[in-house]
């Protein structure tokens, strides 16, 4: 799993897939963050995150859906009417990879001015609760952490949250 950037040349994709043996790429939806090259070629491995506004028919073009499971969690706390759009949305397109961040009980500003509970940086394992709220259909093989935290913090999240997974 990779999440690319929208400015990153399709060169880069060729290179990760032939090295690393990329098998699902992550992108943000082009509404919010426009490409500036044609991923087209890709298409069948690229999933689209739920971040600002996700477009049916943008999921349409690609792959399906990338959740990340820190925005859900924000539009079910804060956006009851979004999260009702995307639980619409998943319930209809693939989810083929996953983002997980903590949530924390304290609302705080981001970078774009948005309130959220969201954070790439956790300071306690329960910070990672809310995700027993989802149904395991909405987990994918691929699951990537967007944590601030060092690898070996990561290390006991990858753990905790594999417990929350297997019950």
């Amino acid at each position: 799993l990779v999440h690319i950037r929208t400015d990153m040349p399709p060169e880069e994709l060729d290179w990760l897939i032939k090295n690393y043996n990329t098998q699902v790429i992550n992108l943000h939806p082009p509404t919010t963050h426009p490409h500036l090259f044609d991923y087209s070629t890709y298409k069948k491995m690229i999933f689209l995150e739920n971040a600002g506004t996700l477009d049916e028919k943008e999921i349409k073009k690609w792959a399906g859906v990338c959740l990340d499971f820190s925005h859900l969690e924000n539009y079910r706390r804060l956006h009851q009417e979004k999260f009702a759009r995307l639980k619409k949305l998943l319930a209809e397109y693939l989810i083929g990879c996953n983002h997980i961040s903590a949530v924390t009980g304290q609302i705080h500003t981001d970078e774009n001015g948005s309130q959220i509970y969201a954070a790439h940086q956790f300071e306690k394992l329960t910070e990672f609760d809310y995700l027993k709220n989802y149904p395991m259909s909405y987990f994918s093989p691929f699951i990537g952490l967007e944590l601030e935290n060092t690898l070996k913090e990561q290390l006991k999240v990858k753990d905790y949250i594999l417990k929350i997974l297997n019950g």
